[in-house]
């Protein structure tokens, strides 16, 4: 009786590492679009703090601030490697927009580039399909 070595053959192994290969492309997409939502999270929650200052600076001023530093919001205007949105207010408009840093603002977005708005009044998000 001929003895067969003990062992995988070739064929046996390409297919394990095509399989994890599929696995973790799978996985790191999933991973990548979690990110995204969660900073679209923080973005959007940023944006509803805007929203009550500036409501409260109605109240106090009767118009809105044209300007963030004229709010109590700690709101990044630039992109860095931790903040992922510019954000600006429109006093005229009665809005508050979080603009995705494209890849030449040093913060990586993954293809996506987009403008989230909140109107003040409404409290209603602009901007939010496809995210």
């Amino acid at each position: 009786m001929k003895m067969r070595p003990a062992g995988f053959t070739l064929v046996e192994l390409m297919i394990v590492v095509t399989i994890l290969g599929v696995l973790a492309a799978v996985a790191i997409t999933q991973y990548v679009a979690s990110l995204e939502r969660g900073r679209t999270s923080e973005a959007r929650l940023l944006l509803q703090q805007i929203r009550s200052a500036q409501k409260s600076h109605k109240i106090d001023y009767g118009e809105y601030a044209p300007l963030m530093e004229q709010l109590d919001v700690e709101a990044p205007e630039n992109c860095t490697s931790t903040h992922y949105y510019r954000y600006a207010v429109n006093a005229t408009e009665g809005t508050a927009t979080a603009e995705r840093c494209t890849a030449d603002g040093k913060s990586p977005d993954y293809g996506k580039n987009y403008t989230i708005a909140i109107n003040y009044t409404t409290g209603v998000y602009t901007g939010l399909s496809g995210i």
